[in-house]
């Protein structure tokens, strides 16, 4: 189910080491993503801080405010780019190479399970021994940039709390820390999910 307080990390706290981030897509704005997108259609660009941001983005920055970074990463092949400037010490599996939506190229099934393994143990492994995996921390306050697919989306959120509109389905959403940040975009979500576009 889904919920303001709910989302793909639930549960995840200070006693976890690393996070793995396992069959990801890119955000919407990469050409050639096999269904992407970040939460919601839309969401057409979303960019935190200057830098692309994506779901697997807005989870490593869940992560990185209780301290734990992220290790592995697993997806489409054109992600690595579009997390590099977030996530560039995550070992980083592709699973296929996108051409279009629905269009894709994957790799071997058995094969990419080694890798899959192969990536795991070694995520792990640098996090025991303390070699190079950060956690996501990006310089306060945060700003996240949106741009939606309709202006009665962006009418909508515009009255949040931190929201700014900046052009007609432009917004910016600013917060002074991650954990903010998160709660506010998630209450954002649910104000998308029940706008109706005009006729």
């Amino acid at each position: 189910g889904w919920d303001p307080s709910i989302d793909m990390l639930l549960g995840l706290d200070r006693s976890f080491d690393v996070l793995f981030l396992v069959g990801y897509h890119p955000g919407p704005a990469v050409p050639g993503g096999v269904l992407s997108h970040t939460f919601t259609s839309r969401i057409i660009d979303l960019r935190i801080n200057g830098n692309p941001c994506n779901e697997a983005v807005i989870a490593a920055l869940q992560a990185g405010e209780l301290g734990i970074p992220v290790g592995l990463v697993t997806g489409q092949a054109e992600l690595r780019d579009e997390i590099a400037p977030t996530m560039s010490d995550a070992v980083f599996v592709s699973t296929k190479r996108g051409f279009a939506y629905q269009a894709a190229l994957l790799e071997p099934m058995t094969e990419l399970r080694e890798k899959i393994r192969e990536g795991a143990r070694e995520a792990a492994s640098r996090r025991a021994t303390g070699d190079s995996l950060r956690p996501f921390r990006p310089d306060s306050p945060l700003r996240l940039e949106m741009e939606l697919s309709t202006v009665e989306a962006a009418l909508a959120a515009e009255r949040l709390p931190g929201m700014e509109r900046v052009s007609a389905g432009g917004l910016v959403l600013t917060a002074p820390d991650a954990g903010t940040l998160v709660r506010r975009f998630f209450g954002t979500l649910q104000v998308l999910y029940a706008v109706r576009d005009a006729p």
